[in-house]
């Protein structure tokens, strides 16, 4: 077993014939507490994306930024509010990247441990190219792509992980296109659109999950119940 889930593993490391024994990162084990977590805070993401996009298009905000614009006030009590959403908002998100990136981890050691094909990516880069300027966006796709083929095989179609990483992708981009836009510009479309969009890669990835949680599941009760 590999002690570095980051160093991909030698080829003498790997000569015996692949199965749940001689996978370099371990035997398969139990994703069913770190998928429920992921999918809690995953949930939470959503909640607080629609809770803070109802908010700075809502009425209250629109006047506190009009005013701002005409000098009258500076708006203090709803950029306060605005400020605390975001708090709350980057305190869930680091807690879901932790998650989901553990859960990712093991998603691909299991990938490994089941033998079905060997990944050429090892569990620790699968979150690691998260972190990658540039390679991150493709990098975890590839990551996701090699956990999903690890189940299905190359034949099965792959909608759901193409709907959840240009989502993904998109969002993050209209989010800075936002953020970069002057207080003055009417940035409801796009504002609206990131949210929709961050939604859907949400629900997406907890789909995703789901489906890659119970079948490891599956292969683990059918592994102790030999």
């Amino acid at each position: 077993m590999s002690d570095n889930s980051y160093q991909t593993p030698n080829s003498s490391s790997i000569s015996a014939p692949q199965g749940l024994a001689s996978s370099p990162y371990g035997e398969m084990r139990d994703l069913t507490t770190l998928a429920k977590f992921s999918k809690v805070m995953l949930i939470l993401n959503i909640v607080i994306t629609v809770v803070a996009t109802v908010f700075i298009m809502s009425p209250h905000y629109k006047n506190a930024v009009a005013s701002i614009l005409e000098g009258v006030d500076d708006g203090s009590e709803a950029f306060e509010q605005l400020v605390g959403l975001g708090v709350i908002g980057l305190i869930i998100l680091i807690i879901t990247v932790v998650a989901v990136c553990r859960w990712t981890i093991r998603a691909m050691a299991n990938t490994w441990a089941k033998g079905k094909l060997r990944p050429s990516i090892t569990p620790g880069w699968a979150a690691g190219w998260y972190f990658i300027p540039f390679a991150n966006l493709w990098k975890p796709y590839e990551a996701m792509t090699e956990i999903w083929t690890g189940i299905f095989g190359p034949s099965k179609s792959r909608a759901i992980l193409l709907i959840w990483w240009f989502s993904w992708i998109i969002s993050g981009i209209l989010e800075r296109v936002s953020t970069k836009m002057d207080l003055s510009t009417n940035t409801d479309i796009i504002d609206l659109t990131s949210s929709v969009l961050s939604v859907i890669a949400a629900v997406s990835l907890i789909k995703i999950i789901g489906i890659v949680t119970r079948d490891h599941q599956s292969k683990l009760i059918a592994t102790d119940g030999r």
